[in-house]
């Protein structure tokens, strides 16, 4: 004979028919005497008729709008993140526009010759070439040559 905790660990099998056919017959006859295993094999017939011969099942109409609609409300309510937020974006534009501009200003001045060595008829280009191969003693020298652009 074949006890029930057996049965219960070969029930489903017994029910897919995939159990050894020695096991099937011993399971067969244990079910015919015992009502407890038959019962819940009969459960689980029942549950498997329930689960697997359900036709299939359509989302309703409207899901994606409804489901859309919760996800805007949800964001309203927590309040815009601040990398949204277009006023916070206008500002750091701004801010960094005026960064560009002044750097920019900067260049344009530091690159144009000086008046004197227009003046002179020397180009910036000239200049720079002239103040680096001079060779200076001191601070004072390098800034006298500098202004003059003389050595």
């Amino acid at each position: 004979m074949i006890s029930c905790n057996e049965v219960k660990a070969l029930l489903w099998d017994y029910y897919d028919e995939e159990c050894a056919p020695a096991n099937r017959d011993l399971i067969a006859a244990h079910l015919i005497d015992c009502r407890a295993c038959q019962s819940r094999l009969d459960e689980w017939v029942a549950i498997s008729h329930k689960v697997f011969t359900q036709k299939s099942v359509q989302a309703p109409p409207f899901l994606w709008t409804r489901v859309l609609a919760g996800i805007e409300a949800q964001e309203e309510k927590q309040g815009a993140p601040w990398w949204v937020q277009w006023r916070w974006m206008s500002r750091v534009t701004s801010v960094a526009s005026v960064v560009v501009s002044l750097g920019a200003f900067y260049l344009y001045k530091n690159a144009t010759p000086s008046l004197e060595s227009l003046l002179q008829g020397r180009s910036a280009q000239q200049q720079a070439i002239q103040m680096a191969t001079t060779s200076v003693d001191s601070p004072d020298q390098a800034a006298v040559l500098a202004v003059d652009g003389e050595q």
